[in-house]
């Protein structure tokens, strides 16, 4: 069974040095790799190394989700699976970019990361390691496509949401329950109905397919707020040439009345808006309150359950593949790698999926 290793950076890479954590180098200089080979169950188990980059993940950009995906695409063929260190500051963000990068794959990437560098009092660091190299090993024939494996769960490349800065579970499955748990023997309790959905995401369709070009620089995202000024989006879409806005609006997605004149403009400049909330755990479905309500209609996208990671990722993506404006809010709430299930949340004086895709 052969393992591609991606090490990219982050404080699993690093060592501390009074509590900060210090870039020293690549992770298969640190003692990961004779940690786990050391495991006679991984007698049979081949681990080549490539250290692509090493950064802090604050630092990362679409260069770099493209430089991972390439490889990707080039090692497909010669690996079983794929593991990645990745700094966990951004890891949900990365996590989206392959997911939707990786179109048609039909291998698994497995990631993960540490809050404690390895060889520290209490690190997390060489145990996150084993539990990937492990799962990856395990069950690589079964899962298809980007997860996260961090603790004792496994989760969704699409839903990873960082929720601590300092504790060892510092990730959660947004909006949904991990897809697998496990405990000392790491036999994974799936959630079947959701691993077989996502398998079908990444099956090969006589090729593999990835994507690897995001424009993000050409999206802005907005926090909305008392006082918001709506020319803000007009000057950036006339001098900075964006071409889609993020708003972070208020309760199940309401944003200000003063908005909505900005949004027949964007509308009108075809400039896509989809909106989520600024609760920390709350959908936008934008159909309870009338400023949400209002906000739809004038051509604003609700992004329901999806995670701020996984709606800049999408909507850089489908502006990269170069989706029309007029298609583009179908595309948004139409679930591709496990991002959003809008079913859930429809009212019933809304119409059906199908009649709602159509609006």
């Amino acid at each position: 069974m052969k393992i591609l290793l991606i090490t990219t950076g982050g404080t699993i890479s690093q060592e501390d040095a009074d509590g900060k954590h210090l870039s020293v180098g690549e992770v298969a200089n640190q003692g990961f790799l004779d940690y786990v080979r050391a495991n006679p169950k991984n007698a049979d188990v081949s681990i080549d190394v490539k250290n692509l980059f090493n950064i802090d993940s604050t630092n990362i950009t679409p260069e770099h989700w493209n430089a991972i995906l390439k490889v990707l695409e080039a090692e497909h063929y010669n690996y079983d699976a794929f593991c990645m260190t990745h700094g966990t500051n951004t890891m949900g963000m990365t996590a989206a970019a392959l997911s939707f990068g990786l179109k048609s794959f039909g291998k698994p990437v497995y990631m993960t990361g540490s809050q404690v560098p390895f060889g520290v009092e209490g690190a997390d660091a060489n145990q996150n390691f084993e539990n990937m190299i492990r799962i990856a090993r395990d069950y690589h024939k079964v899962m298809k496509g980007v997860f996260v494996v961090m603790g004792s769960v496994v989760m969704v490349g699409t839903r990873i949401k960082k929720i601590s800065d300092n504790d060892y579970h510092a990730f959660s499955s947004f909006q949904q329950n991990a897809l697998a748990s496990f405990g000392s023997k790491a036999i994974l309790q799936f959630d079947e109905a959701r691993l077989a959905s996502n398998n079908a995401s990444y099956e090969p369709r006589g090729k593999i397919e990835v994507f690897s070009s995001y424009p993000t620089h050409v999206i802005s995202s907005f926090t909305d707020h008392a006082g918001i000024d709506p020319n803000d989006f007009k000057l950036l879409v006339e001098q900075g040439g964006k071409k889609g806005f993020i708003i972070r609006g208020v309760g199940v997605g309401d944003i200000h009345e003063s908005l909505v004149p900005i949004l027949d403009f964007l509308r009108e400049k075809k400039v896509p808006v989809a909106v989520t909330t600024q609760i920390p755990t709350g959908v936008s479905s934008m159909d309870v309150n009338e400023p949400g309500i209002i906000a739809e209609q004038h051509g604003a996208i609700p992004a329901y359950d999806m995670n701020i990671e996984s709606m800049t990722a999408k909507m850089a993506y489908l502006i990269g593949e170069g989706v029309p404006y007029e298609g583009f809010k179908a595309e948004m709430l139409r679930n591709y790698k496990g991002e959003i299930n809008v079913d859930k949340y429809l009212n019933s004086d809304r119409g059906s999926w199908k009649d709602f895709q159509k609006k």
